[in-house]
């Protein structure tokens, strides 16, 4: 089930969509140019785009769902 954040990101989401796919396109791009290994990066933009999440939840006086939002960040292997 998607939920609405309760507070409104500070930015217009096409633009914050556009930031997103770059960081992916540059993630894979350094990968291949270092041959290493993507996911620590990976994982971790997946952490800073939950961080986003979580900032709503604070902006709207809420607690953020932090057990939910931690669970959605698997151990990197």
């Amino acid at each position: 089930m998607t939920r609405a954040l309760p507070s409104p990101i500070p930015m217009p989401p096409e633009a914050l969509a556009e930031a997103i796919v770059g960081a992916i396109d540059g993630i894979a791009l350094q990968a291949l140019l270092r041959d290493g290994d993507p996911r620590p990066a990976f994982q971790a933009l997946k952490a800073m785009t939950l961080g986003m999440a979580a900032m709503s939840c604070l902006a709207a006086g809420e607690r953020p769902p932090l057990d939910h939002l931690t669970s959605l960040l698997p151990a990197v292997v």
